[in-house]
C-alpha cells in the first residue's frame, strides 16, 4: 500500500488482515521509504498483534491512491516490474462529460453543467428553480451550495440554514467561492428522509479475486441538520439499506431495494465502458431517490471510502491485487516463452 504518510490506520489495518487471509506478505510505504538503488521499500508491516517497521523488495502489485499516480521517478521505478491498483477518472466535470458524450443511462442522469461565470448559475436556476454548486473534484460533501429561485429573489443553503439573497449577492457568491476552482452545479433532486434531512444510497462495488466486479455494500449515509448534502464526514449518519428504505418507502421498500440491487450489478461494466484505455478498480454510486422512489446518480467516485466496513472491502482488494500480480506473471511467463 503506497501512501503519502506511511501511518497506518483502519483501512491499512483491514488490508494486513485481509491479506494474511489469503497468503499475501502486506508492506505499509510512503515515497520518502523507497530505496531506488537497491529496489527495497521501508515501511510498516502488521506482525503480532502490532505495526513494526519493516523493509523489503519491491512489491509485486503497487495499492494506490489517485493521488500518487505517475507521480515522479519514484512512481516510475516501483510499477517498472509490477502492475498498480488505482487509476484516476478526472474530477465530477470529467466523469460529467464522459457520461454525456457515451448517453450513460439517461433515465438516471440529472440535468448539470459546469459553472464559468455568475450568469452561468443565474441562467440554470431559470430552467430549473433549484440547484446545488459543488466543486468539480471531490470535496467529500465539502463546499456544497443549494441555491432556489422564489418570489423574494434567491435562497442559499451552504449548511446553515436558508439565507435570502438577491441577485448581485448570487454575484458575489460566485466571485467569492466559485471562481477560484471548477465548480458544476445540477438541477436539486430532492432525496429527503421522513423527517427532512437529506440522504442518498452508497452503492460501493470492487473487483474481486477473479477482476470480477461484487457488490461489497449498498448503504444509506443520512446528513444531519441543516446540511445539504449527506456526507458521512460531514456529521451524518451511516444506516442499512432494507432498514432506512423500509421506513423510507413503505410497501414500496422491496422494489426499491430490488432496483438498487440491480443497479450494483449493471452500472459498474456500464460505466467500465466509458473509460476503455484503463481498467477500474472500485466505484463508489451515489444514489439520490425522490419521493417516488425514482433513483437519479448524485456522483460516481473513483476512490470511495470504506471505513465503516473496512475489512468487508479488503477482502475483495487485496484479492484485486493478487489478480492483478498473478496476471502479471503470466504475461511474463508468456513474453519469456
Amino acid at each position: 500500500m503506497y501512501r503519502k504518510k506511511a501511518e497506518p490506520g483502519e483501512v491499512s489495518l483491514a488490508m494486513a488482515h485481509a491479506a494474511k487471509m489469503q497468503g499475501a506478505e502486506f508492506i505499509m510505504f510512503a515515497p520518502d521509504g523507497i530505496d531506488m538503488v537497491n529496489r527495497h521499500v521501508r515501511g510498516h508491516r502488521f506482525n503480532r498483534g502490532d505495526w513494526v517497521q519493516a523493509e523489503d523488495r519491491f512489491p509485486d502489485v503497487v495499492d494506490n491512491d489517485d493521488s500518487l499516480f505517475r507521480a515522479g521517478p519514484d512512481w516510475a521505478a516501483l510499477t517498472r516490474d509490477a502492475p498498480f491498483s488505482t487509476w484516476p477518472l478526472g474530477g465530477k466535470q470529467e466523469i460529467m462529460k464522459r457520461m454525456e458524450r457515451a448517453g450513460f443511462r439517461p433515465e438516471l442522469q440529472i440535468p448539470a453543467a459546469k459553472v464559468s461565470s455568475a450568469q452561468d448559475i443565474l441562467d440554470f436556476l431559470g430552467h430549473h428553480k433549484s440547484i446545488v454548486v459543488k466543486p468539480a473534484r471531490g470535496s467529500g460533501g465539502k463546499g456544497i451550495v443549494f441555491i432556489a429561485a422564489d418570489e423574494q429573489g434567491f435562497r442559499v443553503n451552504q449548511g446553515n440554514g436558508d439565507e435570502t439573497c438577491q441577485r448581485n449577492d448570487i454575484v458575489a457568491l460566485h466571485d467569492r467561492q466559485f471562481s477560484d476552482r471548477p465548480h458544476v452545479m445540477q438541477k436539486f433532486i430532492p432525496s429527503r428522509t421522513l423527517s427532512g434531512a437529506p440522504f442518498d444510497i452508497r452503492l460501493h462495488v470492487r473487483r474481486d479475486r477473479a477482476g470480477l466486479w461484487k457488490t461489497v455494500r449498498i448503504y444509506a449515509r443520512v446528513g444531519s441538520g441543516a446540511s445539504i448534502a449527506s456526507n458521512i464526514g460531514l456529521g451524518g449518519a451511516f444506516a442499512k439499506s432494507v432498514t432506512f428504505l423500509t421506513h423510507q418507502f413503505g410497501p414500496r421498500a422491496e422494489s426499491v431495494i430490488s432496483r438498487l440491487r440491480g443497479l450494483a450489478r449493471t452500472l459498474p461494466e456500464e460505466f467500465q465502458a466509458l473509460y476503455p484505455d484503463r481498467v477500474i478498480d472500485a466505484l463508489g454510486f451515489d444514489i439520490g431517490l425522490d419521493e417516488s422512489g425514482r433513483p437519479w446518480i448524485f456522483e460516481v467516485n473513483g476512490f470511495p471510502g470504506a471505513q465503516m466496513f473496512a475489512l468487508e472491502d479488503a477482502v475483495h482488494r487485496v484479492g484485486y491485487a493478487l489478480h492483478l500480480a498473478r496476471n502479471a506473471t503470466l504475461a511474463k511467463e508468456g513474453a519469456g516463452a
